[in-house]
């Protein structure tokens, strides 16, 4: 792992100075065949980062049921990322924001007896763990 840290100027990793900048390419909504495409014209446009948030209702549809390949195959984007030279920002949840349904929470973990979702209580966390 490299090594990060902030000097309230900018990144700097590895020692060196970087300015972060940007694009959000949600992965899990594009069809894999235009993810070479769709990273070759980030990197060309001069971004060098790529946000995108992984979605839990889209990788656990049903509890315990696991998605991680096709359209889901997370591991598959991130290498893509690396291999144009942009980093990755991964909003993991597992709230990753309002722009999706339920902000990504599986509907059936809000159906789940004496569940508390997006509270700090033991049913929610256990899930979230």
């Amino acid at each position: 792992m490299p090594s990060v840290s902030y000097d309230g100027q900018s990144f700097l990793i590895n020692g060196q100075r970087i300015w972060l900048c940007g694009a959000s390419v949600p992965y899990a909504f594009i069809p894999p065949e235009e993810w070479e495409r769709t990273l070759a014209r980030v990197a060309e446009a001069g971004f060098n980062l790529v946000e995108t948030a992984v979605p839990w209702m889209l990788h656990e549809p049903r509890q315990g049921s696991f998605l991680f390949e096709g359209q889901l195959d997370l591991a598959r984007f991130v290498t893509l990322c690396g291999e144009h030279g942009l980093r990755v920002l991964l909003r993991a949840g597992p709230y990753v924001g309002g722009r999706i349904d339920g902000g990504g929470l599986p509907a059936w973990l809000g159906e789940m007896e004496g569940m508390a979702v997006r509270q700090g209580k033991e049913s929610f966390l256990e899930r979230v763990g």
